[in-house]
């Protein structure tokens, strides 16, 4: 009698488990797969016992951070990137700059760390190591409103560039850095 196969995989926040013959705990892992093929591509590490294989998946914020024609050196120059966040080198000027500034954190944050989605809490904390002091994120990027998306409630309210916002801050970045 055959012994039965055992798999467990997590990656990112899709797990796998399986258990059975070989045929078909290979069959269901195929399956899971293909359907894995479609999310974002990150960078495994696996660690392997000879039932079990437990394989977890750390996001590569370079493989995450295409989408753009940013140079690395250019968000270098224009972030500093400590344990907790990122922050801002220097501010946007004009009437916006609040707005403006949040925009480029959000960029920061997708570009530096791999986060298209982040907590409002973080957002301000960033713009307060930059230099700007907002009591609510909400009502400085509302300026931007066309620019990203919201999702969740209260302090759990994370913040998306959309397309349109990540070209936009790009743009925003290059004309701040070039001046």
């Amino acid at each position: 009698m055959a012994e039965p196969h055992e798999v467990r995989i997590k990656i990112g926040d899709a797990e796998f488990e399986a258990e059975g013959s070989e045929e078909s705990v290979k069959s269901q892992f195929d399956a899971f797969l293909a359907a894995l093929a479609m999310a974002p591509k990150a960078a495994p590490a696996a660690t392997t016992n000879p039932n079990t294989t437990t394989t977890t998946v750390t996001p590569d914020p370079a493989a995450s951070a295409g989408g753009g024609d940013l140079d690395q050196a250019l968000i270098e120059r224009a972030f500093v990137q400590g344990k907790d966040g990122i922050s801002l080198k220097y501010l946007p000027k004009g009437d916006n700059r609040d707005a403006d500034a949040a925009l480029l954190l959000l960029l920061g944050f997708w570009k530096l760390k791999g986060e298209e989605a982040v907590l409002g809490t973080h957002l301000i904390k960033a713009a307060r190591v930059s230099g700007i002091t907002l009591d609510r994120i909400d009502r400085a990027l509302m300026k931007h409103k066309s620019l990203f998306l919201t999702g969740g409630a209260r302090k759990g309210v994370r913040y998306t560039l959309n397309n349109q916002g990540k070209l936009k801050a790009q743009e925003m970045l290059k004309a701040l850095l070039m001046t």
